[in-house]
């Protein structure tokens, strides 16, 4: 037989613990600027430079204008594109036209690849005028080889292997059934 256990008196709640007083902000002083002709920012003492918003209003902001084709000649960047640069903005715009050619496939496998074989110093300036190109045109580019493992040809050089396609907005990256989506670089 069990014996009544007296109900047990609500206890009343904690005093809720008064919040800690503010720790008063420190000033930390940057680190000094080395001497190297480099532009840090504001010299010590230089005022923080003030712009004049006035006539600058939301509605203005939003609503910006179509761009004509005289004024986006007019506007162009004046840096011109070296040979090198030329010439891998005509294999990215093949390599784009023959995976539109193929269907826009959207797997590794069917889409056109171009490969190259690059000596280890170049690699890196090598992959700049693909991305440079790609970005130029409008267009992505997916890699092969995503494992970040280097396949190096029999001399020695690394194999550079990239396919083109087009840009994809995001609405299109969240739907599209890709199977390997995580290796994508668009640019």
């Amino acid at each position: 037989m069990t014996t009544p256990t007296a109900p047990s008196k609500p206890t009343a709640p904690a005093a809720p613990a008064a919040p800690a007083a503010p720790k008063p902000p420190t000033a930390v002083k940057p680190p000094a600027a080395p001497e190297t002709g480099s532009k840090p920012g504001r010299k010590p003492g230089q005022k923080a430079r003030e712009y004049d918003f006035t006539g600058i209003t939301l509605d203005s902001i939003a609503a910006p204008r179509a761009v004509t084709p005289e004024m986006k000649s007019r506007t162009a960047p004046s840096r011109s594109r070296d040979e090198r640069q030329i010439k891998m903005d005509e294999i990215v715009r093949k390599t784009h036209a023959a995976w539109v050619s193929a269907g826009k496939p959207t797997k590794w496998a069917q889409m056109p690849a171009v490969q190259y074989n690059v000596a280890p110093a170049a690699e890196e300036a090598f992959s700049y005028l693909v991305r440079r190109a790609a970005e130029f045109l409008g267009l992505a580019i997916k890699w092969g080889n995503p494992s970040g493992t280097k396949i190096n040809d029999e001399d020695g050089n690394v194999v550079l292997v990239f396919a083109v396609r087009d840009r994809r907005t995001r609405d299109e990256v969240e739907s599209e059934d890709d199977e390997d989506d995580e290796d994508d670089s668009d640019n």
